[in-house]
């Protein structure tokens, strides 16, 4: 009777991990998925480890990435000094405090809010929920904002008082005001597609 095959799925290569505390949760997630198969040894796992780190991230535990006996110690050596809660809040604060000004067009706004989700999210999920009502974070976002925005936001403000508003509750407005201005570009687009082919049409 032929003896059935084994196929051993190879770890794919990982986009290395450059020490942004922010990208912590998503490489380790990444990571685990890829030695989780019971297949890799913890000298397997720690090469894997090696190669997923940028060399300035690797020098930082360099002494831990020789022998797969330091695997484990290696990857809580990372958490440590990357992915505590605190750290995570941090830089997803300072990422939030060096956002430009917003433009008035889509891309500029997309961008803002994809970085607000993101830090939203990241403080929810570390437990640092009393940052999202911060009155002086909020005042500091809202002033990136173009003045029509800021106009609307003071109006939608009316509907929340008396309670406090909130990041989340900016989160959410700035979130359905995008999508306004992605639709209402999209509708500009191809209005004016539409009138090109009527013009072509005419001659």
């Amino acid at each position: 009777m032929p003896h059935a095959l084994t196929l051993v799925r190879q770890p794919k290569p990982l986009k290395p991990f450059n020490g942004d505390p922010r990208e912590w949760a998503f490489f380790l997630g990444n990571f685990n998925s890829q030695v989780s198969n019971g297949l890799l040894d913890d000298s397997q796992r720690l090469v894997l480890l090696r190669e997923s780190l940028t060399p300035q991230v690797a020098n930082r535990i360099i002494n831990l990435l020789y022998d797969g006996k330091n695997f484990q110690a290696a990857l809580d050596a990372l958490t440590k000094r990357y992915g505590h809660p605190y750290l995570i809040a941090r830089a997803h604060l300072e990422s939030l405090s060096r956002l430009p000004t917003v433009k008035e067009e889509y891309s500029s706004l997309s961008h803002f809010v994809a970085e607000l989700n993101s830090a939203v999210a990241a403080l929810q999920g570390t437990g640092y929920d009393l940052e999202l009502k911060s009155t002086t974070l909020l005042t500091q976002l809202l002033g990136k904002l173009p003045v029509t925005l800021r106009r609307k936001w003071g109006s939608h403000v009316t509907g929340i008082l008396p309670n406090q508003p909130t990041l989340l509750d900016f989160n959410d407005w700035i979130e359905t005001e995008s999508l306004g201005v992605l639709y209402g570009s999209l509708h500009v687009t191809t209005t004016k597609s539409l009138e090109g082919i009527e013009a072509n049409s005419r001659r």
